[in-house]
């Protein structure tokens, strides 16, 4: 079983979904259940979910986060459980906060599946599934 962050943009302080594919080789259908533990102060829902996943199959889940608008700009881990056939498998996930600068606007954003990175280029996926590239600056 394998889980893939999809990389997500989250605002401070507001509730936006963060993206996961979770991906089965096994032989047999499995009953999943999907657990998620973020950092104090944040939220997230459903912080539990289950689903049924076929031979090969990829399922995309969406679970909405929180991210207090006190947050630093900080990495942060987010733990991902997986339950099925009497296994369970943790992983756990960077997510960065990091500050994007407009002309008119300065808003701070969390970046999901990207690594802390102290200063240069990202490039970010969009929804609409074009890219932008942001520079990112270091504490």
């Amino acid at each position: 079983m394998i889980i893939q962050p999809v990389r997500t943009i989250l605002s401070l302080g507001r509730t936006m979904p963060a993206v996961l594919d979770v991906t089965t080789y096994s032989q047999q259908r499995l009953e999943v259940t999907l657990s998620l533990e973020v950092p104090e102060g944040w939220l997230a829902s459903p912080i539990q979910t289950s689903f049924t996943l076929d031979t090969g199959e990829t399922r995309r889940i969406s679970i909405d986060v929180s991210v207090p608008e006190w947050a630093d700009l900080d990495t942060y881990m987010l733990a991902v459980k997986l339950q099925y056939s009497g296994t369970s498998r943790e992983r756990s996930f960077e997510v960065t906060v990091v500050e994007r600068s407009y002309a008119y606007v300065d808003e701070v954003y969390v970046i999901l599946g990207e690594t802390n990175q102290p200063n240069g280029l990202v490039q970010i996926e969009q929804e609409d599934g074009q890219t932008a590239a942001d520079t990112v600056y270091g504490r």
